[in-house]
């Protein structure tokens, strides 16, 4: 496979850029620039992907931040991916009318998973998967409920089904800068007949290489809170091969 993709994340609560750590509403960081500005210096330094999660509609269930979203599309050239909140058909066909060219669901595929599966066959190659985990749990619900579905269980709904990629996040790394969670980028990959996106602590030039090297499976990394912290820069991430 060849090296992933690095893509930069914007996380949106009002319109405005933060991060959450471990995916807790209550250790926000608020960043003062605003996301178009960060979209447009994405694509100036060489970024081609962007990641943009929707934190309000994760929680409301439904999208809040697309006009922002809609926004950036007008104004760059980027293959947008959004996910937070989007859990019904109608949903996703008004983000993927808005522009976006892939749509992340997560807590449909596990609380609906006929309707999921409708989803994805109306968009195939549109969809992806986003498997989020917490002490080896599915998490839901904007990450505040934990799933009986186990990823064994996951993988045997989906891996026929022409989802665009599977997104896997380890909550208690996300937004911590510790690194990725190789061994569960591993043991998913062995099981998942889709490409991998892999997102949680990332956070140092070496942690790309050693996904790279040790993760056959994984296609793109999802870099967000070390490149407003500093660990790493957006002309460095776009100078790493």
């Amino acid at each position: 496979m060849p090296n992933p993709i690095l893509i930069p994340a914007i996380d949106l609560i009002d319109g405005k850029v933060v991060r959450l750590t471990q995916g807790d509403y209550l250790k926000q960081t608020h960043y003062p620039i605003d996301p178009i500005d960060m979209a447009l210096k994405i694509e100036a330094l060489g970024g081609t992907h962007l990641h943009i999660i929707d934190l309000d509609g994760a929680k409301k269930g439904a999208s809040v931040n697309l006009k922002t979203i809609e926004r950036i599309i007008k104004h760059t050239h980027l293959t947008v991916q959004i996910g937070g909140g989007i859990r019904t058909l109608s949903s996703v066909k008004r983000v993927i009318n808005s522009g976006v060219q892939h749509v992340i669901i997560g807590s449909i595929l596990i609380k609906a998973p006929q309707e999921a599966k409708s989803i994805i066959a109306e968009f195939p190659n549109k969809i992806i998967g986003g498997l989020d985990i917490r002490d080896g749990k599915i998490a839901i619900e904007g990450w505040r409920e934990e799933s009986a579905f186990t990823v064994e269980t996951f993988l045997s709904e989906y891996n026929d089904l022409p989802l665009h990629q599977i997104i896997v996040t380890d909550i208690q790394r996300d937004g911590t800068l510790s690194g990725p969670n190789i061994d569960l980028l591993q043991s998913i990959g062995q099981l998942c007949q889709h490409s991998l996106g892999a997102a949680g602590g990332i956070s140092t030039k070496q942690d790309i290489e050693e996904i790279k090297t040790k993760c056959s499976s994984v296609s793109s990394c999802i870099i967000g809170k070390s490149l407003y912290e500093g660990s790493l820069t957006l002309e460095n991430l776009f100078n790493i091969k």
